[in-house]
């Protein structure tokens, strides 16, 4: 009964330990976005590559609001820029869309 008792009071500590770093996490994420408005800064690196923090900020910067998992996140933000094809050309969001030419064999 001590041990059960002992593993009980463990698993709620390791319990109140992730709900705090996941709302210290959303803190943050809160924060950078904050930062981001303020600053206006620009991304780059292809809407593939992104995290879903990543794409959170552009939904964010966006003014549209993504949900599920990152597929549909990464489809929602390609869809709003479909729509709004100038996106593309504004300095913010162009780096997203910047391509490299082909490597040539050496």
């Amino acid at each position: 009964a001590k041990e059960e008792r002992a593993r009980q009071e463990e698993k709620k500590k390791k319990e109140a330990q992730k709900a705090k770093d996941k709302k210290e996490k959303e803190t943050a994420n809160v924060i950078r976005r904050l930062t981001q408005t303020q600053t206006a800064s620009a991304f780059s690196g292809s809407l593939k590559n992104k995290n879903k923090t990543a794409c959170g900020d552009i939904a964010n910067a966006l003014g549209i609001t993504v949900t599920g998992v990152l597929a549909e996140m990464r489809l929602q933000i390609a869809q709003h820029f479909e729509a709004n094809p100038a996106l593309k050309t504004n300095a913010r969001y162009a780096g997203l869309f910047r391509t490299r030419g082909q490597k040539r064999a050496a």
